[in-house]
This record gives C-alpha cells, sequence and structure tokens, in this order.
C-alpha cells in the first residue's frame, strides 16, 4: 500500500485507457492496482457497448459484423460521456481494446474514438502468448474465437502497434506493462495523473 496516493481536484476527471488482447489479464491487473487508488474506478467498453445495445453478455458483441463493431464506438463513447457525467471527480481505468478480435476477424479501433475518450494515458498490458492462450482456454465464462500461437502473435503485436499510434496521433503518454507488474502498471497511472493534475488549469 503506498502512502502517496492520489486526491483529485473537482472535475478533473482523469481516464486511463488500459489496453491488450482478449485473455492477457487486464480486468486482473486492474483489480489489484484499485487498491492503491481510491478515488478510482474500472469500467470496460465492451459493458458500456452491451448495455447500450441491451445485450447482457457483452462477449456477444464480437459476433457482430465489422460494421457493427464499429458502429459500436459511438455507442461507448456516448455512454462513457454519460457516465461521466455521473462520476465526473472518479479517475477512471478504462479496460478497452485496440484490436477487437471478432468472428470476422481482427478490427482496429480508430484513434478518434480513443480520443474522444480524453484519457491522461494508454498504457498496453502485454504478456506471452502461451500463457495468454492457457487463459483463454481455461476462461469457459466467455466466447472468444479460437486462435493459434501465430494468430495470439500477430494479435498481440498489432495492439501494440495501434497503441503506439494512438500515443502519436493524439499527444498522450503510451506505456507497455507485463501482465501481472501490478506496481510498474500503478507506478504509471500514478505518474500519468500527477502530470495531468500539474497540467490542469
Amino acid at each position: 500500500m503506498h502512502s502517496d496516493r492520489i486526491r483529485l481536484a473537482s472535475g478533473a476527471s482523469p481516464t486511463v485507457v488500459v489496453c491488450g488482447i482478449a485473455g492477457v489479464g487486464k480486468s486482473s491487473l486492474i483489480s489489484s492496482a484499485l487498491a492503491q487508488f481510491p478515488m478510482a474506478t474500472s469500467w470496460r467498453a465492451s459493458e458500456i457497448i452491451g448495455v447500450a445495445r441491451g445485450i447482457e453478455d457483452p462477449e456477444m458483441l464480437r459476433a457482430l459484423p465489422a460494421n457493427e463493431i464499429l458502429l459500436n464506438q459511438e455507442l461507448l463513447v456516448k455512454g462513457y460521456r454519460e457516465l461521466r457525467r455521473t462520476y465526473p471527480d472518479v479517475l477512471v481505468l478504462l479496460d478497452a481494446h485496440s484490436i477487437v478480435d471478432s468472428e470476422s476477424g481482427l478490427i482496429e479501433i480508430p484513434s478518434v474514438v480513443v480520443g474522444e475518450l480524453g484519457p491522461v494515458c494508454i498504457i498496453h498490458i502485454y504478456d506471452n502468448v502461451d500463457r495468454i492462450l492457457e487463459r483463454r482456454l481455461a476462461d469457459k465464462g466467455r466466447t472468444r474465437p479460437a486462435r493459434s500461437p501465430e494468430q495470439l502473435s500477430e494479435y498481440q503485436q498489432r495492439s501494440i502497434a495501434a497503441c503506439d499510434r494512438y500515443s502519436e496521433s493524439l499527444h498522450v503518454p503510451v506505456a507497455h506493462i507485463s501482465s501481472g507488474d501490478v506496481e510498474g502498471f500503478a507506478k504509471v497511472i500514478r505518474e500519468c495523473v500527477r502530470k495531468h493534475m500539474t497540467n490542469a488549469p
């Protein structure tokens, strides 16, 4: 536990977008890090979209055709903004994807969508593809396309490259953190939020 916990000014509304391929362990890492940030919460992009579409299982979203998956991003931005109006003063760790692993193939989320979320930074989570495959096979609660280690490697490399492009086009920092590195993950969050607070009007 850290004594240098961040207290947010009213209206600060920082958001950290956390990306990584399905099965890399984003949700577990976010959950572990939240204890260090008492003014933080986590939202899942897929759940925001699922609520907007009236779909109880967000994993079913990946079964939609490519054009619908891209349209989902408009629902994400709208739903995110509505949540932000309700929770304006919390640090949000947004569990998201730069590449959607859909049944019709890999679909990159445009940088303009990420920009609409106004992140203070982007954190990409990565891991060895064999461990990712093990997690995906062990997780019976989620429906995901069957992928080989080679396909997962391509998926992860494209996810990393997309986040780097977001950073360059949106002028926000990006960090690549190994799955399970809770302290490294929390350190990046603290640094990004402090920089945001310093630069806030």
